[in-house]
């Protein structure tokens, strides 16, 4: 009897270690909070915290805060790559399985939670989710739903939500980025969706077109019910186009062609680059003054040289002072050519601008004829015509055959 107990507590013990040894072992940091988010920081560390210990296949794991793991590790958020081998180093010594590490941010909406699944084993492969939520699903049941989609999210469980949509009529299409899903009627439609926010359409003869954008959380289900609404018909419009078919199409308005554009090609291109000319002969200018500066200095440093400082580059023997002043008249010549340059330009671009955007367009003139005012004598072919036009006037003749 003794030795049957004995077995029997022998095979509970391995089955207890073999349960044991199938979870996975998490350990929750405590995410970095921005300016503004610390409590809810704190609040969705401990959601997580209690989401992992409710979840089938894991458990958690007791371990330090995210500011212990960087000071007795040293691991830094840069190089990532170092980063994630620091973490997973920090969950061995932890006998964790897995970290779960992130942050939470202050938007103006509420808060943006990143959170990254680090695998000891792995830590090159970490798995990222990124939402933003409300200042209200930071507590209470909606953080919970939020914890649940995250956890689910980060370790592929129920990689899917649903969508039970009922519609104020029936055989109405319903779309998801161009591919329809299936069709809604007053009763209520079922259909799966990839976690995250979509733009669904509802389409039906008849009918105006309704769009509604959806949240769908992982292992959860959002109700929306869509009115739609009857397209009126327009009675003046051909039969054929009441309903948006065929008919006679409007006329096509046609963009009038832009009769300037070389004027106003040619003005912003003088004037770029005359600005182009002007940053270059400021930057000459200011060579010319150091060299003229290095010039006064050699002068006082060779007080013994006794030159009119006027003369120094003309009665000069010295090579340095040579040097500095061959180097400070190219400069000047420089300085000076980009200055005629610049001016040209400028009184280009003012005249180019002048014709792009000033002067008035020359419209051709049109004569207006008035009755003849004379016809010929007898059965004459020569018809002589006064004509009027904007800017004067005069007199046509016609020989007709």
């Amino acid at each position: 009897m003794r030795r049957s107990l004995m077995v029997l507590a022998v095979i509970a013990g391995l089955g207890l270690a073999t349960s044991a040894r199938a979870e996975t072992r998490v350990a929750v940091l405590d995410l970095d909070a921005g300016p503004g988010a610390g409590m809810a920081a704190l609040r969705i560390s401990k959601a997580l915290r209690r989401q992992v210990a409710n979840t089938s296949g894991l458990a958690i794991a007791a371990g330090k805060t995210l500011a212990e793991i960087k000071l007795i590790f040293g691991c830094t958020e840069r190089p990532s790559r170092a980063y994630h081998r620091c973490l997973a180093k920090a969950g061995t010594s932890m006998k964790a399985d897995k970290i779960i590490v992130g942050k939470v941010r202050h938007v103006a909406s509420g808060f943006k939670v990143v959170l990254t699944l680090v695998d000891v084993s792995r830590p090159l492969r970490p798995q990222t989710v990124s939402e933003r939520i409300r200042r209200a699903g930071s507590k209470g049941s909606a953080l919970r739903g939020h914890a649940r989609a995250w956890i689910n999210r980060l370790f592929n469980k129920g990689q899917s939500g649903s969508l039970a949509v009922t519609c104020s009529t029936g055989g109405v299409k319903v779309s998801v980025g161009g591919n329809v899903l299936g069709t809604c009627s007053t009763s209520k439609t079922k259909i799966t969706l990839s976690p995250g926010t979509h733009k669904v359409t509802f389409t039906k003869d008849g009918f105006k077109t309704a769009s509604h954008m959806v949240s769908i959380s992982v292992g959860r289900t959002s109700r929306l019910d869509v009115d739609l609404v009857k397209r009126k018909i327009d009675t003046r419009l051909p039969p054929d186009d009441r309903n948006g078919g065929g008919g006679v199409k409007p006329p096509v308005k046609v963009k009038k062609k832009d009769t300037r554009v070389l004027w106003k090609a040619l003005f912003y291109s003088t004037l770029a680059a005359g600005l182009a000319t002007t940053v270059g002969f400021i930057y000459t200018g200011l060579q010319v003054n150091k060299y003229q500066d290095d010039k006064d200095v050699l002068l006082r440093a060779n007080p013994s040289l006794n030159i009119n400082p006027k003369d120094v580059c003309t009665n000069q023997t010295d090579e340095e002072m040579q040097v500095i002043c061959r180097n400070g008249k190219k400069m000047a010549i420089t300085t000076n050519v980009l200055i005629g340059i610049s001016t040209a330009l400028f009184i280009s671009s003012g005249i180019f601008l002048y014709y792009a955007y000033i002067a008035k367009g020359s419209a051709k003139e049109k004569p207006t004829s008035i009755s003849p005012s004379f016809a010929g004598p007898g059965k004459s072919r020569v018809m002589v015509t006064p004509q009027i036009w904007v800017k004067g006037g005069g007199l046509s003749a016609t020989l007709r055959f």
